[in-house]
C-alpha cells in the first residue's frame, strides 16, 4: 500500500474538519421570529407547521394587544427548513408568516394578511447569533388606548462619576443600564407598552464600541424602540474622532458612523416596522438629508427630528463620499401638513430643545417653528440633553414652542424615563426611575390633548 504523505494527510484532515464544523454550524443554526401585535384584539394561533426542523420555542397560542412574542426553530438536517404560522384576530383578519431557510443560500420570508384594506404587515431582518425577522401586524385605524416609554441619553459609558470615555466606566455603565432595562421591562409586563422612543445621545462620542454596548443592553427591551441622534453622536465629535480600531482614520469617522447607523436603522428597520404613513428625510445615494422620520400610531403622528430641527453639518472623508446633514424645517412643514390633513395631532421628538436649538437657530427659524406648532396641532414636544427630568410650558405661550407642552425625559444612564398613556388625542405622562432594577414612580406630570381638527384655524 502506498503511504500517504503526512503533510497531505494533515491537509485532508483540515479540510474534513472545516467541512464538518461548517456543516455543524449551519445544520444546527436557529431562526428567530418575533411578532408584534399592534391591533385592537388578541391574536389567536390559527395554524402552524414546520418541515425539516425542530421547534426550540413553539408559537404561543395567543398574543395580547401590544404584546410582542417570540418563537424559534432549529434547522437540523441537510435540506431546507420550511414553515408557516398563522394568527387570527377577532374580526377574522389573519397574518400569515411563511419562511424558507435553505441549507445553502439566502433565507426567504413572506408576510401577508387577508384584510389589506384594514391591516398592514411588515418585517425587518434580525442579525446576530440567531438570524430571523421582526414582524409587525398593525391595524390601520387603531382605537384602543396604548402606552409609550419615552427616554433619552443612554450615553455609554457616562455615569455620575468617572471618565465617560474610559474602559473603566464600561462595566459599571452596563450594570446600571441592565437595571434600567429590567425596571422598564417590569413596567411593561404590568401594562403592555407598544413602543419606545429614545431622544438622542446614543453614545458618548460616536464610537462604535459604545454603540455596540448600547445595543447589547437595550436590545433586551421587550418592545420595539426607535431612536434619534444627539449632540454627542454627531456634533461634539466633528473633525475630532477617528475609528482606528476599524481602520477609519478620518477625523469625522465617529460622526459619520453615527449617521450611517441611523440611516441604516431608518431604511432597513423602521420603515418596515412603523408601517402607517412612514416618512423620512435622507437620500442614501446622495448621502444627504436631515435623518428626520415620522409615523402614525392611532390618532397621533410621531416625528423624530434628531439633534434639533435646524441642525446641519457637512462630514467629509478622505476616501468616501461627503455626508450632508440638512436642517429639517422644510421637510417638517410638509410632513405636519400631511398629518394635519389626516386629522392627526402631532408629537415632536428631538434631543436638544434648550441649548443649541435656541442658540444656533435664527429668529426667522424660531418663528417658523412656532408657526408650525400652532398651525398643525402639535400637542407636545419631548426632548432630552439636560439630564434633568422636567415639564414646562404648562400654560402655553412660549415664544418658540407656542402652546405645545414640553417634556424632558432626563437620562437613561441615571435611570430616568417617562411613561406616556395615550387616549385618542390625549396623553398622560408619568416620571419613573429604574436605576435599582425596579420601576419607581416619581411623579405625574400634567397631561395634554391635541385639538379636534375642526377646532383649528384653517
Amino acid at each position: 500500500m502506498k503511504k500517504i504523505n503526512p503533510s497531505t494527510l494533515s491537509h485532508l484532515m483540515f479540510i474534513i474538519l472545516l467541512f464538518l464544523s461548517t456543516f455543524s454550524i449551519r445544520a444546527f443554526s436557529s431562526t428567530f421570529i418575533s411578532i408584534k401585535n399592534s391591533t385592537d384584539s388578541i391574536l389567536e394561533l390559527d395554524s402552524s407547521s414546520l418541515k425539516n426542523g425542530t421547534w426550540s420555542t413553539k408559537p404561543p397560542p395567543k398574543i395580547l394587544t401590544s404584546e410582542r412574542v417570540n418563537f424559534m426553530f432549529d434547522n437540523s438536517r441537510m435540506n431546507n427548513t420550511e414553515g408557516t404560522t398563522v394568527y387570527k384576530a377577532s374580526d377574522g383578519a389573519k397574518i400569515t408568516i411563511y419562511w424558507n431557510i435553505p441549507f445553502r443560500g439566502k433565507n426567504s420570508y413572506d408576510i401577508t394578511t387577508n384584510k389589506q384594506d384594514s391591516y398592514l404587515t411588515g418585517y425587518s431582518l434580525i442579525h446576530g447569533e440567531n438570524t430571523g425577522i421582526r414582524v409587525t401586524f398593525l391595524k390601520k385605524h387603531l382605537t384602543r388606548n396604548y402606552k409609550v416609554i419615552v427616554m433619552s441619553d443612554p450615553q455609554p459609558w457616562r455615569l455620575e462619576t468617572g471618565d465617560p470615555n474610559a474602559f473603566a466606566n464600561e462595566e459599571p455603565w452596563k450594570n446600571r443600564n441592565r437595571n434600567v432595562v429590567k425596571s422598564i421591562n417590569e413596567l411593561h409586563l404590568q401594562g403592555l407598552v407598544d413602543f419606545g422612543i429614545i431622544n438622542g445621545d446614543m453614545t458618548e462620542f460616536g464610537r462604535q464600541n459604545t454603540r455596540d454596548d448600547f445595543y447589547l443592553i437595550y436590545n433586551k427591551l421587550l418592545f420595539p424602540f426607535y431612536f434619534g441622534l444627539g449632540n454627542h453622536d454627531y456634533q461634539n465629535n466633528v473633525n475630532d474622532c477617528t475609528e482606528s480600531w476599524h481602520f477609519d482614520f478620518s477625523k469625522n469617522a465617529c460622526a459619520r458612523w453615527s449617521v450611517d447607523n441611523m440611516a441604516s436603522e431608518i431604511n432597513d428597520n423602521y420603515q418596515n416596522e412603523l408601517l402607517l404613513n412612514f416618512n423620512s428625510d435622507y437620500n442614501n445615494d446622495k448621502h444627504s438629508g436631515s435623518l428626520a422620520y415620522s409615523w402614525d400610531f392611532g390618532n397621533i403622528h410621531y416625528v423624530q427630528l434628531q439633534n434639533y430641527p435646524t441642525y446641519w453639518v457637512t462630514l467629509d472623508h478622505y476616501a468616501a463620499p461627503t455626508i450632508y446633514i440638512k436642517n429639517s424645517m422644510a421637510w417638517l412643514k410638509t410632513d405636519l401638513t400631511k398629518a394635519y390633513s389626516r386629522g392627526k395631532a402631532s408629537i415632536l421628538n428631538f434631543h436638544d430643545g434648550t441649548q443649541n436649538f435656541i442658540q444656533n437657530s435664527t429668529d426667522e427659524q424660531k418663528k417658523e417653528f412656532k408657526n408650525l406648532i400652532e398651525k398643525y396641532n402639535v400637542m407636545a414636544v419631548f426632548i432630552g440633553h439636560t439630564h434633568q427630568v422636567n415639564e414646562s410650558n404648562k400654560n402655553g405661550g412660549d415664544p418658540i414652542f407656542g402652546n405645545a407642552r414640553i417634556y424632558n425625559s432626563g437620562a437613561l444612564f441615571q435611570g430616568d424615563f417617562l411613561l406616556m398613556n395615550v387616549r385618542n388625542k390625549c396623553i398622560d405622562v408619568s416620571v419613573y426611575n429604574g436605576r435599582d432594577g425596579t420601576p419607581r414612580k416619581i411623579q405625574d406630570f400634567q397631561g395634554t390633548c391635541g385639538k379636534l381638527t375642526h377646532q383649528l384655524n384653517q
